[in-house]
């Protein structure tokens, strides 16, 4: 994709970034947090369309600040802001959120999630297809500038626990998929990312076709995938628009893309529509009683509660960077409701969830998926099965 900034807007971006890393190591549960904070607010100005996204505007400061004011992420956000100036020598204004005081309101931690959802709420009113699209293309700027701070392998990109959970997927498939003696198996993927699960998927199925839609086309595809000649990347950035033939493929997938859109079942009716008969489906997406974990011992103990009764949780705000005013759409589903969301199309779903990392403090995680009472406390809901005949 072509870039909106220059070269060297970008080159002074990923600069900045790879300078904070050095200067601020996230190596504390508030550094962390902060360091969270200033990409974000890095982030905001392109997806925005700022023409000079290092040069922050007081409207900007203040409408990243304002929606925090009075909770424990105004301060955060405060030293984000700060750091941005810092690190370019800039002076910080004057006439801005950035010399605002007030103590934090006093509340627990459900308290805290129901007031970012009242806060979050009327942003997640005004969330339509088309902005959010035009905000993912915008942010295409952001992601270049990461990639020059910290370059990827060009071949298989970063290894993180996603390529762990795309193993996951592709094992789950081989069990699950109609087999065919030649291999020569249809495949298609809505929103690939990196391309990393394709790279995972040519591994267990060598004759395979592989179809994949990302809304950024190929940018971003780590090079083993563009350079595989039975791989395909289509531009495509909603389910709605796909134009695939009915009953066409033998398997349909999905990692973490569904909670992005604003009408998930969207996904979930496309693919219906392009499966055969017998064809095999695995999306998988954030678990709600996952969301609300933080180092509160007590959003553990509600978080592995809810799986059993999920109205012990806080209503969830369902954006992807609430108290901002981005409307894009983040949702979390609880493992029952992402169940019943499936079977209006698929009879047959099941549902588990995967990527116990939040168990690991508690040296859980490689034992949690065969615990009868840990095993529906994954990060991840995925839900799984086959198209009737």
């Amino acid at each position: 994709m072509e870039s909106f900034h220059s070269e060297q807007v970008l080159r002074e971006t990923g600069e900045l970034l790879k300078t904070y890393t050095s200067e601020y190591p996230p190596n504390s549960r508030v550094e962390y947090l902060i360091d969270k904070e200033f990409r974000l607010f890095v982030q905001l100005h392109f997806l925005r369309k700022d023409p000079s996204p290092l040069d922050s505007s007081t409207t900007r400061i203040n409408s990243f600040l304002k929606p925090t004011v009075a909770l424990p992420l105004f301060k955060i956000r405060k030293a984000a802001v700060s750091r941005f100036f810092d690190l370019q020598k800039k002076a910080k204004p004057t006439d801005c959120l950035l010399n605002h005081e007030e103590k934090d309101i006093l509340i627990s931690w459900r308290e805290l999630a129901e007031e970012e959802y009242k806060r979050s709420r009327e942003v997640f009113n005004k969330a339509s297809t088309e902005e959010i699209i035009e905000l993912e293309r915008n942010g295409v700027d952001y992601y270049k500038a990461c990639h020059i701070a910290n370059p990827p392998d060009e071949e298989v990109g970063h290894y993180d626990v996603h390529l762990d959970s795309h193993r996951e997927v592709a094992d789950l498939l081989k069990k699950i998929i109609p087999y065919r003696e030649d291999g020569k198996y249809r495949i298609l993927e809505y929103g690939c990312g990196d391309g990393r699960l394709l790279w995972v998927l040519r591994q267990h199925f060598p004759e395979a076709e592989l179809l994949a839609t990302n809304i950024f086309g190929e940018w971003g595809v780590v090079g083993a995938v563009k350079k595989d000649p039975r791989t395909q990347i289509i531009s495509l950035a909603s389910v709605e628009d796909q134009s695939f033939e009915a009953n066409s493929f033998d398997a349909v997938l999905s990692t973490e893309v569904i909670e992005h859109l604003v009408r998930p079942e969207e996904m979930i009716e496309g693919a219906y529509k392009v499966l055969k008969p017998r064809g095999a489906f695995i999306i998988t997406a954030p678990s709600l009683h996952y969301e609300f974990l933080s180092n509160n011992p007590m959003t553990y103990l509600w978080g592995f509660l809810s799986v059993f009764s999920e109205k012990l949780l806080p209503t969830f705000h369902n954006l992807w960077q609430p108290l901002t005013d981005l409307p894009i759409v983040h949702y979390a589903f609880s493992f029952k409701g992402y169940g019943r969301m499936f079977k209006k199309y698929f009879r047959n779903t099941k549902v588990l969830t995967t990527r116990f990392t939040h168990l690991k403090k508690f040296r859980f995680e490689k034992i949690a998926p065969k615990i009868p009472f840990l095993k529906r406390w994954g990060g991840l809901v995925l839900a799984y099965g086959n198209k009737d005949e």
